[in-house]
């Protein structure tokens, strides 16, 4: 039995998952860093703990011809991670208790996840006895990261929401020195690079971040109609940075 979730009863990420990749992406520039600060090699063992559809595991197979497993809760998720990855693993678990053994990993992937878990400790400790040695990769959003976001402009309740699930980022490094992890550094990261476009309002009709499925329909509606008119203001401006922040900590290998 799965237990609960900080979303339990909120959103369905089944339903959701049929369109997700419609509209969620990664970029190759945001891959490049996570190789690079995990130290990736090729043939690595890779766990993405909330893989969702599996979009960043697709990227590190093909790039370093790595070993993936992937766990979410979701079982549309999963079978979208499926289809688009056959040689992968796919597990529907809950990360606080994750059917692996011990030592067997050469990275963990929580990318955009901790702020759906009910207690982010738990996980980052399974991520640590999961790991032979290596590195755990955490993605998130600062608090003022969420505050300066482009929602946040035109949505009221948007930084009140996200500042309540998503952990402070000095929480998460502690949390990871708490586990064992040592080394463990932040940086600030561009995610992607967004175009305020016609695709772009249809990325956001279509709820594409989570936070909009728990805002208000009636501010929801009235938030949308002020960002279709600035984008139909500023046409053609060049894209702007999508900023989060990436929180690494290293275990390693005791003979």
């Amino acid at each position: 039995m799965l237990a609960p979730s900080l979303d339990e009863g909120r959103i369905d990420y089944d339903a959701i998952s049929t369109q997700y990749d419609g509209f969620r992406g990664i970029s190759a520039e945001l891959v490049d860093v996570i190789v690079t600060e995990a130290r990736l090699s090729q043939g690595a063992r890779i766990l993405d703990v909330g893989c969702g559809t599996g979009t960043i595991d697709v990227m590190l197979e093909k790039r370093l011809n790595a070993a993936i497993i992937g766990v979410d809760r979701s079982l549309g998720m999963l079978t979208a991670a499926r289809a688009k990855l056959s040689e992968g693993r796919w597990i529907h678990a809950d990360s606080a208790a994750l059917p692996l053994r011990s030592d067997t990993f050469d990275c963990v992937l929580m990318l955009y996840v901790l702020h759906h878990m009910a207690d982010f400790s738990v996980a980052i400790r399974e991520a640590h006895r999961l790991l032979r040695s290596g590195a755990l990769v955490i993605l998130t959003a600062s608090h003022e990261q969420i505050e300066s976001s482009f929602a946040s402009r035109f949505f009221p309740s948007y930084a009140a929401l996200d500042k309540a699930r998503f952990p402070k980022v000095g929480a998460i490094a502690a949390a990871m020195k708490e586990a064992g992890f040592t080394d463990v550094a932040r940086r600030s990261v561009t995610v992607a690079k967004v175009t305020f476009d016609e695709h772009y309002l249809e990325k956001v009709r279509n709820k594409h971040v989570s936070t909009y499925l728990l805002i208000s329909e009636d501010e929801f509606r009235h938030g949308f109609e002020r960002m279709c008119s600035y984008v139909a203001e500023h046409a053609g401006e060049p894209p702007l940075n999508h900023e989060g922040t990436l929180i690494v900590g290293r275990k390693k290998e005791f003979h």
